[in-house]
């Protein structure tokens, strides 16, 4: 089939019509030039409910005060991205349905190894645990965005 030659440039309709005189020019806005973060991507998630047993306790704004706090604690950016889900719990007070959030924390920091990434996750957890009274908290590490080790904090 062949392919049909259209000007794009010139616009008629019953209301009006534009002819372009002159060259075609690039106005507004560009592409964003993206920058490759070098070597492998860490990040985190960390599962947090917001009830105290079967009470809800907690809100968005006292977890980001938490992070908040801790990662200030740990000398690096609280740059986390949280959201609201809704879930289940099997604790020792029997099935729990409760609100809460994902806390997402992509590790974009070059001063912050690998290593001192995951250990400071892990106290993050560790610090949201007992702010919080859970039971306990899962948080996960991802490389490349591929889950690479899962754990859980107690208080």
């Amino acid at each position: 089939m062949q392919a049909l030659p259209i000007d794009t440039r010139r616009v008629r309709n019953r209301y009006f019509a534009f002819n372009p005189s002159g060259p075609l020019k690039m106005h507004g806005a560009r592409t964003n030039p993206s920058i490759d973060l070098e070597g492998d991507t860490y990040a985190c998630r960390i599962f947090v409910g917001f009830n105290v047993g079967k009470k809800p306790r907690w809100s968005m704004m006292d977890l980001l005060a938490i992070i908040r706090k801790i990662r200030a604690k740990q000398k690096v950016g609280p740059d986390a991205t949280l959201y609201y889900t809704k879930g289940m719990f099997s604790g020792s007070g029997g099935l729990v349905e409760e609100n809460g959030a994902q806390v997402l924390i992509i590790n974009t920091n070059a001063k912050e190894r690998p290593v001192k990434f995951e250990k400071n996750m892990k106290a993050l957890a560790e610090g949201i645990v007992v702010a919080f009274d859970q039971e306990v908290i899962y948080g996960e590490i991802q490389k490349n965005g591929i889950q690479f080790r899962l754990w859980r904090s107690t208080p």
